[in-house]
């Protein structure tokens, strides 16, 4: 009778596995392509960021010049409004933008959001001298600045920006920039933020701007 033995089979009976650790270098090698991939991930997540809020300005431009178009194209009073808008955490901010709308004799408010994680900050940046900030004037309704024909379900006190029928703002008003000075007439400003960089009462430190002429009612993005 054959008698089979294990070590015709690369087989010991007695053979046992030794539980080897990392050394030196593959704990370094893996410390290295952790960390390459934290740098990525991070950087994927701030462009992220700075696109929707280039993103969010470039339609905020949009949605301006779309009522000061139509202001001039209907030689009447025009605006954009904006409200806020809690979030899941139940914050608020301004999260939301309305453009007035004019159909068939009745007068509504369209709303639309900025993209998820984007605010509107009423504030202003230490570095604008001039100017008033759109956001830092008190909320008025529609009827107040001279919009009529709106439900009553749209004319609620909002912050705003009023074009007149030449496609100047006829609001906010020329205000000082300090007690005793003389009221100069804009330029107003919008500061586009991140909302996880609305905590406390410091300026964000990435936003990005749109001025507001006064007398042309044009708004532009600020480098």
């Amino acid at each position: 009778m054959t008698t089979v033995c294990f070590t015709q089979f690369g087989l010991s009976g007695r053979r046992s596995l030794r539980a080897q650790g990392f050394t030196l270098i593959e704990s370094l090698a893996t410390v290295v392509i952790l960390s390459i991939m934290l740098y990525v991930t991070v950087g994927s997540l701030e462009s992220l960021r700075s696109t929707s809020r280039l993103t969010a300005a470039q339609n905020l431009v949009s949605a301006l010049e779309e009522a000061r178009s139509d202001a001039m194209r209907t030689s009447s009073s025009s605006l954009i409004v904006f409200r806020q808008k809690a979030d899941d955490f139940g914050v608020q901010a301004y999260r939301e933008f309305g453009l007035l709308q004019k159909k068939g004799g009745v007068s509504g408010i369209v709303w639309r959001q900025l993209p998820s994680g984007i605010v509107l900050w009423a504030g202003l940046p230490e570095t604008i001298t001039s100017g008033t900030n759109v956001l830092s004037i008190a909320a008025q309704t529609p009827r107040q600045l001279g919009i009529t024909g709106l439900r009553e379900s749209d004319n609620q006190a909002q912050v705003a920006v009023v074009f007149g029928d030449l496609g100047e703002v006829t609001f906010p008003t020329a205000q000082a920039s300090k007690p005793g000075a003389v009221p100069t007439p804009g330029p107003y400003y919008l500061c586009v933020a991140e909302s996880a960089q609305m905590k406390g009462e410091t300026t964000p430190t990435n936003l990005q701007l749109i001025e507001i002429r006064a007398t042309t009612g044009r708004a532009q993005l600020l480098p």
